[in-house]
């Protein structure tokens, strides 16, 4: 009987272990490819962000935006941010694209307005605004300028937005886990001797 439920306890014990790893948030990996288009209009696909590099990826054209909302939680900031940008065709006709970044809303085009993100074609833009805080912020563009009078052209782009947590992560000290190795010990020599 005391074998069963010792059975029991170490499998509901890592049952719970296994339940909070998986509860824990991880970083943003969108892809257009993958999860779908992103709408140019409200409601927006909100994102929120977690520690590490987050990843929002698709592609507009000079007749085709996206947007997109973020939040940063509190106890968090957003280090570095960047797009890099691409002619997906090849052609060489996407010659730049402008994205505009506003903070303060989830709402396309609504808030503060923050920085305008100028990427040549190919090349990368980095957000000069960052560090930010936490809060709620919006992206929408490519405005996408193109030298083939007005042929579809597409941008493929990736945003790259890097977050750290300002809470610092404590570690234990050896002498505290040697303390709760003599602690879980001990109880283990009583448990056995009480059987």
């Amino acid at each position: 009987m005391r074998t069963h439920r010792f059975r029991i306890t170490r499998y509901a014990t890592a049952v719970a272990v296994l339940l909070s790893i998986a509860a824990q948030a991880a970083p943003v990996n969108y892809s257009e490819l993958v999860n779908g288009d992103l709408p140019n209009l409200n409601p927006l696909q909100v994102f929120v962000f977690d520690v590490g590099a987050n990843t929002i990826s698709g592609n507009a054209s000079n007749v085709e935006t996206d947007a997109f909302a973020f939040t940063i939680p509190v106890g968090m900031e957003l280090v570095t941010g960047q797009v890099e940008v691409s002619d997906i065709l090849g052609t060489g006709d996407v010659l730049s694209a402008i994205w505009s970044v506003r903070s303060g809303s989830l709402a396309l085009l609504g808030g503060n307005f923050l920085e305008q993100l100028l990427t040549l074609v190919p090349g990368t833009d980095v957000l000069s605004t960052a560090p930010l805080g936490a809060g709620d912020y919006n992206v929408f563009g490519p405005i996408v300028s193109v030298s083939n009078g007005g042929v579809l052209s597409v941008a493929d782009y990736t945003f790259t937005f890097t977050v750290r947590s300002l809470t610092p992560t404590s570690v234990p000290e050896p002498g505290s886990l040697a303390l709760l190795g003599i602690a879980l010990g001990a109880l283990g020599f009583a448990r056995r001797r009480q059987q």
